[in-house]
């Protein structure tokens, strides 16, 4: 899918959208957003800048406060969001794309793989 998110419109509008892309991904993230819905960003792997243009007028039109960063608050205020992800994925509802699986002494490595985009799944490290 790449920075186009136009394809999961058809199944939007979304309450809680985790990014951890930035850039085009993050433009793209925030115009799915229902109204009073958030959007937690945890990083910016698309590139070092981190560089999104945002649609202000969209932004203030969804409600509330949008766009926040990963902190302890946000897990609090949207637990029952993580817990119905997690839910879902027990259910085999929501398909995650699991593309490597490795030790955490491995973690360099994978974390080098994922910035060259060399897999396109998520990576799962083994704390065992």
């Amino acid at each position: 899918m790449g920075d186009d998110l136009e394809p999961a419109r058809a199944y939007g509008p979304y309450d809680l959208i985790i990014d951890s892309v930035g850039g085009k991904t993050l433009e793209s993230a925030l115009s799915l957003l229902a109204p009073g819905a958030t959007c937690v960003m945890l990083g910016w792997s698309a590139s070092p800048e981190a560089k999104a243009t945002i649609d202000l007028r969209n932004l203030i039109m969804t409600g509330g406060m949008p766009l926040t960063t990963l902190d302890g608050q946000v897990f609090n205020n949207h637990a029952r969001y993580l817990a119905r992800l997690a839910q879902m994925v027990a259910e085999q509802q929501l398909r995650t794309s699991i593309e490597v699986e490795a030790s955490w002494h491995d973690i360099g490595d994978i974390a080098q793989r994922l910035l060259q985009r060399q897999f396109t799944g998520k990576a799962v490290l083994h704390l065992a």
